[in-house]
């Protein structure tokens, strides 16, 4: 079983996997910005649905490396909050 990665670790290597599927779509003459990005919070250090403002740390972080969605396993009553009051103010 894989262990816990530091967050800003977890967003360095998604960024770097991001660039590298831009150059494959560049490479193949598909547009990047057809491509529908989301990202699984999985095994991250902190868990960033914990609180209202640990899901919008992580939203912000991803959006701006060009994710359109997350999901995570669990934390269901704090993803209600989130999509109550974060989502509609992004």
């Amino acid at each position: 079983m894989s262990e816990c990665r530091p967050f800003e670790q977890a967003v360095a290597e998604t960024l770097r996997h991001n660039q590298l599927l831009d150059c494959y779509c560049t490479d193949t003459c598909r547009d990047p910005r057809q491509v529908v990005r989301s990202v699984v919070a999985y095994r991250l250090d902190p868990p960033p649905f914990t609180s209202v403002g640990a899901i919008e740390e992580f939203a912000s972080r991803y959006c701006e490396i060009g994710y359109d969605a997350s999901a995570a396993p669990e934390q269901e009553v704090v993803l209600e909050r989130v999509a109550a009051t974060v989502i509609p103010a992004l």
